[in-house]
Formats: structure tokens, C-alpha cells, sequence
């Protein structure tokens, strides 16, 4: 029911933020562009101050921050509050992110629907190569080191050889499917692992590993879309 309950306010919200159009045929695009260009722009007003972080904890914010960031005289990490973590700046920050430090990233008060927890971070996923699940721009919810099968699930996976235009890094957001064979110490490795995309935009392609180039890393699993 949660999931139910969060899936329409985060179309109802969104819906509240604008009206965006498809085009499939430039010339009718370019039509509508030079009928609408200019129209419902705001009132130039006086910029607000920006809260100041550290470089490397500062979210690159699209659209918006939905979230209260929670002041360090409140803030109880995993209690009361979830890290947001910059997925095109996450090299040095998934190394032990159990202990991150509260004075390094931005803390935020998720939804009343999630439980704060070890393991959970909040992070903004841009792109459209994830759009039939993920729209452009979404804060979603993630859960590090998920256990159990990753199978038909979207998560955040690093590999030495990606280089994701969209979150600009070693780090992508896919489908995650693996195919597995006995090997001959009486366990398993991986044939084959394909991340896929699941766009509207059929020109993104999946990323195939095989072999010995399978070593793609987990790093989390997405738990739910938060606005």
C-alpha cells in the first residue's frame, strides 16, 4: 500500500511541476517551439542564498530539492536522516559508506513512509535510459550490499570499462541480468552479465560482459522513486 500511496503522489507532484511534450517529427516540434517560445517565463526575481557544503558532498541538483535538509543540531544519522549521495561524484564514496561522515555529505528527512537504516542513501538519477521506471531527474531510494538475487533488478553497478554519458563516471543504472555456469571448484561464476536499459528512447543499447569480464560490482540495489 505505501508503494501504491508514494507511486501517485510522485505523479500528482510532478504533475503539478509542468507539461512536457514528445516529439517523434522535428518539423512538428519546430512548429510548436516557435508558437510557445517565451510564453509562461517567470518574473526575474532576486536569487536566494545557497546553503554552502563541502565540493564532494554537494548534490548537482536538477529541478529542485525536495527534501529538508536536516540541521546539525537535529541530525542522527540513520534515525532521523539519509545520506544523499552524488552518484557522478562516487568514486571515493562507496569505499564504506556504512560510516560516512555526517560533516561530509548532505543529510536529509526522507518521507514518512521510509525508515531510516544503515545502508539506505538517496540519490538523483538523470538520464533517460531508465525512463519507463526512473523519470529523468527522480531522487529515488537505494539500499547498499543487497542481498540475495539481483536478477531483473535495477541497481547501481560499477565496471572498469563503463562510461555512463549520463551520470558521467564508471557508474550506470540498469536492469541487471546474469547467466551462471558450475565451475571446478564445486560453486559458480558468471557467463555472461547484461545491463540493460528500459527507455522510451530505443537508441540507448544494454552493456554485455563475458568471460572473464564479467567483474561487474553491485554497488546497490534502487528500492523505490521518493519525487
Amino acid at each position: 500500500m505505501d508503494l501504491v500511496k508514494n507511486t501517485y503522489r510522485v505523479l500528482l507532484t510532478r504533475g503539478l511541476k509542468g507539461c512536457y511534450l514528445c516529439f517523434t517529427d522535428k518539423a512538428t516540434e519546430r512548429l510548436v517551439r516557435s508558437r510557445t517560445e517565451g510564453l509562461g517565463e517567470a518574473p526575474a526575481v532576486s536569487p536566494k542564498p545557497k546553503a554552502v557544503h563541502p565540493p564532494a558532498a554537494t548534490p548537482e541538483v536538477d529541478g529542485g530539492f525536495p527534501f529538508r535538509e536536516v540541521p546539525p543540531s537535529e541530525l542522527k544519522p540513520y534515525v532521523n536522516a539519509l545520506p544523499v549521495v552524488n552518484l557522478k561524484l562516487a568514486a571515493g564514496t562507496f569505499s564504506d559508506t556504512q560510516s560516512l561522515d555526517s560533516d561530509e555529505v548532505v543529510w536529509v528527512e526522507p518521507p514518512d513512509f521510509i525508515k531510516p537504516a544503515p545502508g539506505l542513501f538517496i540519490a538523483q538519477v538523470i538520464g533517460e535510459s531508465m525512463n519507463r521506471r526512473i523519470p529523468n531527474g527522480s531522487w529515488c531510494l537505494f539500499r547498499m550490499n543487497p542481498g540475495g538475487t539481483r536478477q531483473g533488478k535495477v541497481v547501481l553497478a560499477q565496471h572498469r570499462s563503463i562510461d555512463d554519458p549520463e551520470l558521467g563516471g564508471k557508474y550506470t543504472v540498469k536492469v541487471y541480468h546474469s547467466e551462471k555456469v558450475a565451475d571446478e571448484s564445486d560453486g559458480w561464476k558468471h557467463r555472461r552479465v547484461i545491463l540493460s536499459p528500459d527507455s522510451s528512447d530505443l537508441s540507448f543499447s544494454s552493456l554485455e560482459f563475458q568471460g572473464e569480464d564479467t567483474d561487474v560490482i553491485v554497488i546497490a540495489e534502487m528500492g523505490t522513486v521518493l519525487a
